[in-house]
């Protein structure tokens, strides 16, 4: 794979993104440290949801975007999962066609909800077999996240082995391409993951 940019899917119904964390917004820090290891990123967003880095683009429809553009993607999806059923399908179908063209698909704390029912060509759900961390219960304090406390249910019921840290932690499940975050705390530290595994293949 020789392409050299990574999207940046901003799902959920409006992203709110900052979650109590101080300093930049965890869109703006995995942009800002794709971008300063020399990739393009784009931005594909769901309704309501606006990139908060300076530079970024406002983006566009995420069933518009075409995944053979795209060496990696990075998924948020903050309050909560998508939950227009169309824009849904249209996900999960950009995260399966990225991922089998040997992309790196990542996600950041509520991002792994939506990565839940994303199916591969063979019928089998892309998380099955794998360890994905993601919004642990004890994060998700505010209503808006009341409906991903069953995150790990809905990972285990996919065949997938759910991982979590303690509450506030930096901490990373990295199951060959597939990257993700518990929380967006650990969004810098999901995004120099990606750029390691597609640097190992540029050499």
């Amino acid at each position: 794979m020789t392409q050299t940019r990574i999207l940046v899917v901003l799902a959920g119904d409006g992203c709110a993104l900052d979650h109590g964390v101080s300093g930049p917004a965890p869109d703006a820090r995995v942009w800002q440290v794709f971008a300063d290891a020399g990739f393009e990123v784009d931005v594909a967003r769901g309704a309501g949801c606006t990139p908060t880095a300076k530079g970024m683009r406002r983006g566009v429809a995420i069933g518009d975007v075409d995944p053979a553009r795209y060496a990696a993607l990075c998924l948020f999806a903050c309050p909560g999962r998508l939950s227009d059923a169309e824009g849904r399908r249209a996900l999960e179908h950009l995260v399966a066609a990225v991922y089998e063209r040997g992309g790196v698909v990542s996600a950041v704390h509520c991002g792994a909800c939506d990565l839940t029912d994303v199916l591969l060509s063979d019928g089998q759900p892309l998380v099955a077999g794998r360890t994905v961390t993601g919004c642990a219960p004890s994060e998700s304090t505010e209503p808006a996240h009341s409906a991903d406390a069953t995150l790990s249910e809905r990972l285990r019921v996919r065949g997938a082995r759910y991982v979590a840290a303690p509450r506030a932690t930096e901490h990373l499940a990295v199951d060959g391409r597939l990257v993700t975050g518990q929380n967006t705390r650990s969004a810098a530290a999901v995004a120099r993951e990606v750029v390691a595994q597609l640097s190992v293949r540029s050499r």
